[in-house]
């Protein structure tokens, strides 16, 4: 009695290569997608990373201009034979400053011994002509804190009014405070060329100084009320990056770099599935590739498999034959292998 065939080789041979090439697949996919997320993920933490590095340097630098400035023009200003000229060229030559004023310690208390003012900004801003007095009333100037740090920089920016730091310089050796007015339209700039990430500046408070919303900045917002802002405050280190969840629920990337003698921090942010999106897209493409080789594996193979079997199949229809008594039988099988010498010794 002939048994019955359960499985035949065809579906054997079928599930042989179907399975090795989906192994092989998985198995490539998973390594190469694992290890292009972890080269993928450290990039994007070093180009992070980089950005608040590369705006830190910006910023010291146009600060440490701002502070040769001024400490240049307090200088001509000391020095009676250099002129009035002189010291006014130079004010008006720097485009960041607006006000310039030099206060004197005269018996433990400092008095106004200059002020020079850009009227043209009233002009640009639409403002009062007594908008200077404004700022000093509205942010009197504190001396004790410029005289023991050395220097200071604060918003002093209000609704409405100039968007703008204020720089407090001592200089000890003349016991002169130079107090300078500074515009920061090219800061802002400079912090929203890139616009891939939300860049912006905080004092080592959490106050926001330079920020793409720029009512954050006139309203002196202060960002430490931020659980994840203040962790960065607080971090003994001086740069890093942390994957943190903002107010909003959204997952984002947060560098920072702080700059300790000037009392501020810069930092930058992006969506993580934004940063992620390429991982994302390559998953899916890989995905459509290994379906597409899936489908295309499957097909060649099931013709290969019964171009093999197919053989295989009439051989065992004529065994059949034979078994029932049909000892005419011919199997034709035009192959030039094992399986047709076989056939003709059947035969």
């Amino acid at each position: 009695m002939l048994r019955k065939i359960k499985v035949s080789i065809n579906t054997k041979l079928l599930t042989l290569v179907t399975s090795f090439v989906l192994g092989s697949l998985s198995a490539y996919l998973y390594f190469a997608l694992d290890l292009f997320q972890k080269d993928k993920t450290a990039y994007i933490f070093d180009s992070t990373l980089s950005t608040t590095s590369a705006l830190s340097k910006q910023i010291t630098e146009s600060i440490s201009n701002i502070i040769n400035s001024s400490q240049l023009i307090g200088g001509i200003y000391q020095t009676e034979d250099l002129g009035k000229d002189l010291y006014e060229g130079v004010f008006q030559s720097n485009k960041s400053i607006f006000e310039f004023l030099v206060f004197r310690e005269d018996e433990g208390q400092f008095k106004e011994h200059l002020n020079l003012k850009k009227a043209d900004i009233l002009k640009q801003y639409r403002l009062k002509d007594d908008y200077f007095k404004q700022i000093i009333d509205k942010n009197p100037v504190n001396f004790s804190e410029i005289k023991a740090r050395k220097y200071l920089l604060k918003n002093t920016s209000s609704i409405g009014g100039v968007p703008h730091l204020t720089l407090g310089v001592y200089n000890q050796k003349a016991n002169e405070i130079y107090v300078t007015r500074i515009i920061l339209d090219s800061f802002i700039k400079t912090f929203n060329e890139n616009k891939v990430y939300n860049n912006y500046l905080l004092n080592d408070k959490g106050q926001t100084y330079v920020h793409r919303d720029s009512k954050k900045v006139m309203a002196h917002e202060n960002m430490s009320t931020e659980n994840y802002i203040q962790d960065v405050l607080s971090a003994e280190v001086s740069n890093g990056v942390r994957e943190v969840t903002n107010s909003k629920g959204e997952v984002v990337l947060l560098a920072f770099t702080k700059l300790k003698h000037l009392g501020l921090v810069v930092l930058s942010e992006i969506s993580k599935d934004k940063a992620f999106a390429s991982i994302k897209e390559l998953i899916f493409k890989s995905v459509v590739l290994a379906v597409f080789l899936m489908s295309t594996a499957f097909i060649v193979g099931f013709f290969m498999s019964r171009s093999f079997t197919r053989p295989i199949t009439m051989l065992v229809e004529g065994t059949q034959k034979i078994a029932q008594g049909n000892f005419d039988t011919v199997v034709s099988v035009n192959a030039s292998d094992e399986i047709g010498v076989l056939s003709d010794s059947f035969n």
